[in-house]
This record gives C-alpha cells, sequence and structure tokens, in this order.
C-alpha cells in the first residue's frame, strides 16, 4: 500500500509543536508538513489551565496556540484526535492510530508527558482527579460545580511541586477551603532549596491554605468516592474530591 509522503512530520500537538511548525513556515513556507495531535482540542498553551482557566478568568479561545485559520491559511495538516502509533525510523515511516501509514523526511518527536499516577491503596475511587489537558480542568471544573452547589468546595491536593502550588493558590484565591499534602519537607522540594519552599509554604498559609508537609499521603478512603485521605501520621484530610500533582511520565512509548 502506498504511503503518503510529508517533508516534515510533527508528532504531539502541544507548545513545541506549534513552536516548531510556525519556525518550519517561516524557513519553508511550501514545504508539507503533517501536524499530529492526539487530544481532539486544537494546540493550545496549558499554564492557564491552573489558574485563569479554573478561575474563568480566561476562555478557551486566549489559550490557542495560534489563532484557527493559522494551520489552513499556510497550509499545515493539522490532525486532532489521532495519535501516531509506530514509528519506523529506519524507513522514515509513521503509523497513525486510524490506519493510514505516511513517511516523512525530517520528524520531530514532541509527545510530551502524562501525569504520575498516585500508587497508595484507594487511588481507583472516583472523585480523584488529575490536571493536564483541557478535558481534566472541565472534568474538575464539573465536580466542583456539583459540589459548590450544596457546599464551599473541600478540594485536597497531593504534591507540592509547581502544579499542587499553582492549584492551591487559584482554589485559595476562589475561596475554596484547600489542603496541601506532601511527604517532603516543604514544597517545590525537587526544584527548589529549604528557603524558597518555606516562603511558597508561609504565602500559601497566610492565603488560607492548609499545607502538610513531611506527612505525606497514605491512602484514600470513602464511601464509593474519595471521601478522605489518610495521612501517613494518621491524620484524616476530609475533602469533595482530590488532585494528583505528583509529577509527570515523560512519553516514551514511541521511542520503545
Amino acid at each position: 500500500m502506498s504511503r503518503r509522503h510529508y517533508k516534515y512530520l510533527i508528532v504531539g500537538g502541544g507548545v513545541a509543536g506549534s513552536a516548531a511548525v510556525e519556525a518550519i513556515r517561516r524557513r519553508d513556507p511550501a514545504g508539507s508538513v503533517l501536524f499530529v495531535g492526539q487530544e481532539a482540542n486544537r494546540p493550545y498553551v496549558r499554564p492557564p489551565l491552573t489558574k485563569g482557566y479554573l478561575d474563568g478568568s480566561i476562555d478557551r479561545a486566549a489559550m490557542s496556540a495560534l489563532p484557527v485559520n493559522w494551520y489552513s491559511e499556510r497550509e499545515v495538516e493539522l490532525r486532532t484526535g489521532q495519535r501516531v502509533s509506530r514509528l519506523d525510523t529506519a524507513r522514515f515511516g509513521a503509523a497513525l492510530s486510524n490506519g493510514e501509514e505516511v513517511s516523512y523526511d525530517t520528524m520531530l518527536l514532541a509527545t510530551g508527558a502524562s501525569p504520575a499516577m498516585l500508587r497508595i491503596p484507594g487511588a481507583d475511587l472516583p472523585g480523584l482527579h488529575c490536571l493536564r489537558s483541557i478535558d481534566d480542568a472541565d472534568r474538575l471544573l464539573h465536580a466542583l460545580d456539583t459540589v459548590r452547589s450544596d457546599h464551599t468546595p473541600r478540594i485536597a491536593i497531593i504534591g507540592a511541586g509547581l502544579i499542587g502550588t499553582e492549584l492551591a493558590a487559584t482554589f485559595s484565591r476562589m475561596r475554596f477551603s484547600v489542603d496541601l499534602i506532601d511527604g517532603n519537607e516543604y514544597p517545590w522540594a525537587r526544584i527548589a532549596g529549604p528557603s524558597v519552599g518555606m516562603f511558597i509554604e508561609s504565602l500559601l498559609e497566610n492565603r488560607g491554605v492548609h499545607v502538610h508537609s513531611a506527612n505525606g499521603a497514605a491512602r484514600l478512603d470513602g464511601d464509593g468516592r474519595v471521601q478522605r485521605i489518610i495521612l501517613m501520621n494518621g491524620d484524616v484530610v476530609p475533602c469533595d474530591l482530590a488532585i494528583a500533582a505528583v509529577g509527570m511520565t515523560i512519553g516514551r512509548e514511541l521511542l520503545r
């Protein structure tokens, strides 16, 4: 079966892929480009997901990596809702999730990362969220709206890295009850020293966040959904929903 050929194949529909496509078009206005993204959404910037998109100050349109018509106007073939399922780098070929096979001259692998799994008892209960995509954010917002119709949401965030602390700051600004849980001595322990980490902890606590440092989550518990988190020292943190922000796993599947 013949394979459609492209001069450039960009694998991964994030900001890195979009930036690569922009650079390609500046240098090569006519070379054929296939840009494949697994999400159904057009490429968008992710930082607002933990901030403005959650609090409603930024909408989807403002998060687009490039204007809607940019790709078609520059004859970039954008495929959303598809993924590259297999690479044959020796033959400069790729198989797509719809069964189509293509070939290329140059390929960029920019598949990013996915949220690391929380591996403690109860992590399979409904009500545990992660936040990587705009669809994740929409599911989280829907869950918050459901709770908010009855009472002020109580949110437990597991992990005090960048994502966890940004979420804690956003939700405290939205006047939710927030618990930030982490087994390290202070927030940002993997990326900053104790002086910075303690400053972040103090800043969050001054905004009403309950920070549980050096006291990680031992298990999640509840009647059919997450309702409480049991900490390593036995303390119990009640919650309406929990968010796991325990790091990322680099997307290496196509490299194996």
